[in-house]
């Protein structure tokens, strides 16, 4: 049995279905009430903003979980030299490839990639995490490890650490999102740990606020260094 986000995930229609109709009255609604740091938001945006540009900028490019391609251009306004998309999804790959004829597009797993060790400068994933069972997220970071030159830049969504919170948090993600279980900060940071991946630079939204719970690392291989 499909889980709704793999269901939702075929097609750019179905995506921005889910997206429109069913996440964006959730958000809407949290960010009315007195949970939502609205300035505490705003302050990420600008700083995960800032940290693409100092990552992106004339490099090679790959992003895990391109989903319907906007992306590609992002990666283009941060000054990429070349970018590749790679999403699961035959049918959003081909919507992606329709809608910017400009990029390269595939379709495959990313818990197998096919490129060679160390093909791109930097390997980026945004909000595909989430989406993944917990048993092949270690396999999909160490598949974007290989094949990078040493950075990774991870954008994704973090849980609660209080119970009744993580609770409520949980009933709202898989009903509206379908998703797997998020992770809290500190979980991420034992994740990517245990990886043997490196936290150069981060930035998140904090905890204080119940909506647009975002976090954004720059991670290295640990036997990797840096250029000047």
């Amino acid at each position: 049995m499909h889980r709704w986000d793999e269901l939702t995930h075929r097609s750019v229609r179905a995506y921005r279905f889910r997206q429109q109709w069913v996440m964006e009255p959730f958000k809407r609604l949290a960010a009315k009430s007195c949970w939502y740091d609205r300035e505490a938001v705003g302050r990420f945006w600008l700083a995960k903003d800032l940290l693409w540009r100092k990552y992106l900028s004339n490099a090679t490019v790959l992003e895990i979980g391109c989903g319907p391609g906007t992306g590609a251009l992002e990666t283009s306004n941060c000054g990429a030299r070349a970018y590749v998309g790679l999403d699961s999804s035959i049918g959003m790959a081909c919507d992606a490839r329709r809608a910017y004829p400009q990029f390269s597009f595939i379709a495959a797993r990313a818990e197998a990639l096919p490129f060679a060790d160390g093909q791109y400068d930097v390997v980026l994933t945004c909000f595909t995490m989430h989406h993944l069972p917990l048993s092949i997220r270690p396999g999909v970071l160490g598949e974007m490890a290989r094949v990078s030159k040493g950075i990774l830049l991870v954008q994704d969504v973090y849980g609660f650490p209080k119970r009744m919170k993580r609770l409520l948090y949980e009933a709202y993600y898989r009903i509206a999102d379908g998703s797997h279980y998020r992770y809290t900060l500190k979980e991420w940071e034992e994740f990517f740990r245990h990886a043997n991946l490196r936290i150069v630079e981060h930035a998140d939204c904090g905890e204080s606020t119940i909506a647009y719970r975002c976090g954004a690392w720059v991670l290295q291989h640990c036997a990797s260094r840096l250029s000047d």
